[in-house]
């Protein structure tokens, strides 16, 4: 593939992910913090882009560099959180998100919603496995985590889904994401 074509693609996906990438950001870090975050984040993609595969040059990648930019960040600035402590914020700040989610709200604007809100690294994994076709070892391999820790992402980002299309009114079918739309004046599912 030509230079030019690499960096065609690049500008492309970075309009589609910036702002989602800011908005990601500012879950965890303040409004300047966050762009500085950004900015690493896609320095960083743009400086490794040539040497990706094409199978490699995903949305997911940039979220990637996204979560270890954030994380440099705070760590950066002397709070010294414990990624897990930035895991539980991304959790929190997940939670409160959903609620914004209202019964009759559409399918698109509920898988909009849940997409925006979760964890960068759930919402990646997600992506990779279900719009991307990914195998959970391939999806393992290009995250550099382990199969275990690709289930775990899957269990959870199923949850989240589910928890915000039930918010909404809808019914899961056969424990499936198969969306059915709820009767009017039914209590949500638990």
């Amino acid at each position: 593939m030509s230079d030019r074509e690499l960096e065609r693609l690049f500008i492309e996906a970075y309009h589609r992910l910036h702002g989602r990438m800011l908005d990601q950001a500012e879950l965890v870090l303040d409004r300047e913090s966050a762009r500085d975050a950004v900015a690493e984040a896609l320095a960083d993609v743009w400086y490794r882009w040539h040497l990706l595969t094409p199978a490699q040059r995903t949305d997911g990648y940039f979220i990637t560099a996204l979560n270890h930019s954030v994380i440099d960040v705070l760590r950066g600035n002397h709070k010294r959180v414990p990624i897990e402590d930035a895991e539980e914020e991304l959790e929190r700040n997940t939670a409160r998100a959903m609620e914004t989610i209202s019964r009759g709200d559409t399918a698109a604007d509920v898988l909009d919603v849940a997409l925006a809100v979760m964890p960068p690294r759930r919402r990646e994994v997600l992506l990779l496995v279900k719009e991307h076709a990914f195998t959970y070892a391939e999806a393992a391999e290009a995250l550099g985590l382990t199969i275990g820790t690709i289930n775990s992402h899957m269990r959870l980002a199923t949850k989240d889904l589910k928890t915000a299309f039930t918010r909404a009114g809808f019914r899961i079918a056969d424990g499936q994401l198969n969306l059915l739309p709820k009767p009017k004046g039914d209590a949500p599912n638990d």
